[in-house]
């Protein structure tokens, strides 16, 4: 079976390997080589070639950029992608396209499968792996000696070692209004997109930010449909706005409720994880939710719009700063409920390293450090694993809120609590106010404990599974 997986893995999109070795590691697989290392990617691997101040980069993933742009690392467009060029290896702003790493074997690639050595086998997943939090704090994996780049790091490949990448900060002196300028480069990205000829698809939700995303194409004047994916873990609100509002503005909307899981389809897709994310998403493909799709398809997601809204700030205070120096245990254990902990001794691990990489280059950035603990691991580590484990359905998606323009501005200073999206709240109202009309999904406390309750149960089941597949 793990051999059929390699070779499914091998033939999904974006799959791709970088070494110092000539021969590619599937036989079907075809290689370049760009400076001292190989490329080797499936021959249906689209790889875009752009421009930097440089020479030459290659990307592989979704990207959002017209051919003629510069891609540079320290500001790059909108998409869910890894650049390459013959010096240096990095993600798209968020880091939402991983680039795995083993410094052992000078080897990079888009999966930790990939990377793998014969007889290596994930760690063995913690009890209640799936409860807060429900992944490995980046930059480390399942794997001890595989990390990932995450949103502050490029890899230099000479020296084959992370380097500080320069981070969002807040945009200053604009020639727009906020609301404006965030309609116009959400504008710009779906004409790009309609330009490319893939039907357009929105998981839509009773969120903010899905719903940003639907007036912003609806502004664009580009055709597209909605979707909800439904299972007793979404909230009824996401699935009764979602149609409500496509209905209101005309737009086709198709609601997919999970049913029966193809057991043999949610191994393949915790194997391929390798724990990385337990996500709900292995649950929709594994009851063939994501079948309904064709290839061409583009997904748009919603992921990168929290940046600088409230997340970590409620529960982390300004001065917790200083306990990234005298006491990193204290802040781990804010995002860890307490009877997990005891559990969780990889994870602690994993943050011990992450800290450790953050103290060194706290200095080399001018973001509140909260809002850099929820880029770098909110976005570049949580909602990347998850990502990384959506591309076990070879599905094309794409995050137009993961880009360097947007999280610039989304830093911005700003009166007031930027807790409940006050700018993205102005470009809808701006475009049409219908769309505040409707509520924002928001579950009470009870509903809380009803769901982590399932997540509970579905995290234990789950951990067994994994435990075998690791």
């Amino acid at each position: 079976m793990i051999e059929q997986w390699r070779w499914r893995l091998s033939e999904l999109p974006d799959q791709f390997v970088l070494n110092q070795d000539d021969r590619p590691p599937f036989p079907a697989w075809v290689s370049r080589s760009i400076g001292r290392y190989t490329l080797h990617v499936h021959p249906d691997t689209k790889v875009h070639e752009f421009a930097t101040s440089n020479g030459q980069v290659l990307v592989i993933g979704s990207i959002v950029a017209a051919p003629h742009e510069e891609i540079e690392k320290h500001s790059c467009p909108p998409g869910q992608f890894v650049a390459i060029s013959a010096s240096e290896v990095f993600s798209d702003a968020g880091s939402l396209k991983q680039a795995f790493f083993d410094r052992d074997t000078k080897t990079v690639a888009s999966s930790p499968r990939l990377l793998e050595r014969l007889g290596d086998r994930a760690v063995s997943p913690e009890l209640f792996h799936g409860s807060r939090p429900d992944w490995y704090w980046g930059p480390r994996t399942s794997f001890g000696e595989i990390d990932f780049l995450l949103p502050s790091q490029w890899l230099d490949l000479e020296s084959f070692t992370p380097k500080f990448r320069t981070l969002p900060q807040a945009s200053e002196g604009l020639a727009l209004e906020p609301a404006k300028m965030l309609e116009g480069e959400l504008g710009k990205s779906f004409q790009l997109l309609r330009r490319a000829g893939h039907p357009i698809r929105l998981a839509m939700t009773g969120g903010i930010d899905s719903r940003t995303l639907f007036a912003a194409a609806i502004k664009a004047g580009v055709e597209f449909e909605t979707y909800t994916m439904v299972s007793p873990q979404v909230h009824p609100l996401d699935l009764a706005v979602a149609k409500q509002i496509s209905e209101r503005f005309g737009v086709r909307h198709t609601t997919l409720r999970a049913g029966r899981v193809n057991t043999d389809e949610l191994d393949w897709y915790l194997w391929h994880s390798a724990g990385l994310t337990v996500t709900l998403d292995s649950d929709f493909h594994a009851a063939g939710l994501w079948d309904h799709f064709g290839r061409d398809a583009i997904h748009i997601r919603g992921l990168g719009f929290e940046l600088g809204r409230h997340k970590y700030r409620d529960f982390l205070e300004a001065e917790d700063e200083a306990l990234i120096h005298t006491d990193p245990y204290e802040l781990w254990k804010k995002f860890t409920r307490p009877w997990v902990r005891p559990f969780h001794r990889y994870n602690h691990e994993a943050f011990g390293t992450y800290a450790r990489w953050l103290a060194g280059t706290l200095d080399l950035s001018a973001m509140d450090f909260r809002d850099r603990l929820y880029l770098e691991q909110g976005i570049g580590s949580w909602c990347a694993s998850a990502e990384y484990g959506l591309g076990a359905t070879g599905a094309k998606r794409v995050s137009l809120g993961n880009s360097s323009a947007l999280y610039n501005l989304f830093l911005r200073d700003e009166a007031g609590s930027k807790k409940h999206g006050p700018l993205q709240r102005e470009m809808m109202r701006a475009i049409d106010p219908a769309f505040l009309d409707y509520p924002f999904a928001k579950p009470s406390r009870a509903e809380r404990l009803r769901y982590r309750a399932l997540d509970t149960l579905r995290a234990v089941r789950i951990r067994q599974r994994l435990k075998r597949l690791r």
